[in-house]
């Protein structure tokens, strides 16, 4: 998955595994919102029956099901996450499917525990913007993959075009919690600035680089919907409010409240759509 808004702790494996549950929990509703984006990286991966694929930061293990389903039979799906809690949903999950052919393993994606040339096809969704060096983890992507190999990764694209990140955020920013999100900064949208993710990834090696931009809406059935969401979902927002001064969740919901004003229907509902860059590449 994996990611999205939520920006790791000083520990990140600590970060990761407290958000574990919750985004167990939200994982199916997180997929029908970001199926455009899954498709799309399914196009670009071209995959196929007895291959071995690799995810790198799987998460809950939404894509795995998919990928395993799309390299049957005789392929193989070796997926990695940072945060145990993370594998153990994934592993629940395998199991629930009854998906073939997976290994999971604890793993970082600045550095992946697999032999160099051994992959034909590596995904990372929402994955590299929490990388510790970018740079460095795409290098490490490119040399699990054997020549010609298929490379596909997902990153949020600017703030202007992504109030599902932007509104949590600048809630955070008006009750003096926060920084407001600019492309480029810790998170979700590190990778934002225009151009840097497609340089990132033809830097590691990389050929027949492209970049496509993707469409996503979140909906939410009421502002109590919402504000479940985001205590549940951000780690940002959630470590924020926990750190903060008495009265801070209330202003905070009022905030957030004013925030998805501009999205809000006459019956109540809320939608924040969102907008992501799909990369591709030739190993």
């Amino acid at each position: 998955m994996n990611a999205s808004e939520s920006e790791p702790a000083n520990d990140p494996t600590s970060g990761w595994n407290d958000c574990a549950g919750a985004w167990d929990e939200l994982s199916p509703r997180f997929e029908r919102a970001v199926q455009s984006v899954t498709l799309k990286l399914f196009e670009r991966l071209e995959l196929f029956s007895g291959e071995t694929v690799v995810e790198v930061a799987c998460g809950p293990g939404g894509l795995i099901p998919l990928l395993a389903d799309a390299v049957s039979p005789g392929g193989r799906v070796l997926a990695g996450d940072i945060s145990p809690e993370m594998l153990e949903a994934a592993e629940r999950r395998v199991e629930q499917t009854g998906a073939a052919g997976v290994q999971l393993a604890e793993m970082s994606i600045d550095w992946l525990d697999i032999p160099s040339a051994s992959a034909g096809a590596l995904v990372g969704r929402f994955a590299y913007m929490f990388a510790s060096d970018p740079a460095a983890a795409l290098t490490e992507a490119r040399r699990v993959l054997r020549p010609g190999g298929r490379f596909a990764t997902a990153v949020w694209d600017v703030p202007a075009r992504t109030p599902f990140g932007t509104v949590q955020q600048e809630a955070l920013v008006e009750v003096g919690l926060g920084d407001t999100p600019t492309a480029g900064s810790p998170g979700m949208f590190r990778l934002a600035e225009p151009g840097l993710i497609g340089d990132l990834v033809a830097g590691a090696g990389f050929t027949e680089v492209e970049v496509e931009q993707v469409d996503v809406n979140f909906t939410f059935a009421d502002f109590e919907d919402l504000v479940d969401w985001t205590l549940r979902f951000s780690q940002r927002v959630r470590e924020a409010l926990r750190d903060g001064v008495e009265g801070s969740v209330d202003e905070y919901r009022k905030q957030l409240k004013a925030g998805a004003a501009a999205h809000t229907s006459p019956d109540g509902s809320i939608a924040l759509a969102g907008s992501v860059l799909v990369v591709s590449g030739r190993a």
